[in-house]
């Protein structure tokens, strides 16, 4: 017997929504992200054995405006605890029921190497920064005539597909020349679909490729269509 032993005991929860698993940085080289993998149902369990792949990247910086309804009050039960313990480097186990969070478990992220934490947060907040001022510039110089721009990794030429998520800067730039800069384009105008002005359907942000939703859409408007 021995006084200092002691034994939890955990109030069972019920109407689960969603449950799951959340790093409060990615656990390979500690980049800022709260890193949720998850699964919508009554189930608890599904996730830590491996069963379900649904995932979602939330920035830490973002602003709790921004992120989506449903992990508002996740991430800020998450921020509350990262202030509690005085660490950002958490491995968290959850649930969401209809009126409440619910934390399973709190452990600290291992990761089996050290993490030079400030550096990387350092360098993504600065391609954020980068990629934010690209993506004004797009905006105002855009002639589609629309108040915000739409990319996509799947539409038309499909570069996710055919040049990959991640592409070197050889991968992307011979296709951008090949495909992306005109000859897409030619193909339409041959079948009677109107001019579009414009450098490239594909654009980048970060190392990512992307099509230009709304150049893809006017690029299949016939040319003697009323613009009327």
């Amino acid at each position: 017997y021995n006084r200092d032993n002691q034994i939890l005991i955990q109030r069972q929860t019920s109407n689960v929504k969603t449950s799951g698993v959340l790093f409060t940085r990615t656990p390979d080289i500690g980049a800022p992200y709260y890193i949720i993998n998850f699964e919508d149902g009554k189930s608890t369990d599904s996730v830590t054995k491996g069963l379900i792949g649904n995932t979602i990247k939330i920035f830490r910086k973002i602003s709790l405006k921004d992120i989506p309804d449903k992990w508002k009050n996740l991430v800020l039960s998450v921020r509350e605890i990262e202030q509690i313990l005085g660490t950002d480097l958490l491995d968290m186990e959850f649930a969401i029921t209809n009126n409440n969070i619910v934390i399973f478990q709190v452990r600290p992220l291992t990761t089996g190497k050290e993490l030079h934490v400030s550096d990387i947060e350092k360098n993504v907040l600065q391609l954020v920064k980068k990629n934010k001022k690209k993506y004004g510039t797009l905006l105002r110089s855009s002639k589609m005539g629309s108040s915000q721009l739409i990319f996509s990794d799947m539409t038309d030429w499909n570069p996710a597909e055919i040049i990959g998520n991640s592409p070197h800067n050889l991968d992307y730039s011979l296709y951008d020349y090949l495909v992306m800069k005109k000859s897409w384009l030619d193909g339409r105008l041959i079948l009677g679909y109107q001019k579009i002005d414009t450098p490239s359907l594909m654009r980048k942000f970060g190392n990512k490729p992307y099509v230009d939703v709304g150049v893809s859409f006017n690029s299949l408007i016939p040319q003697n269509c009323n613009k009327n």
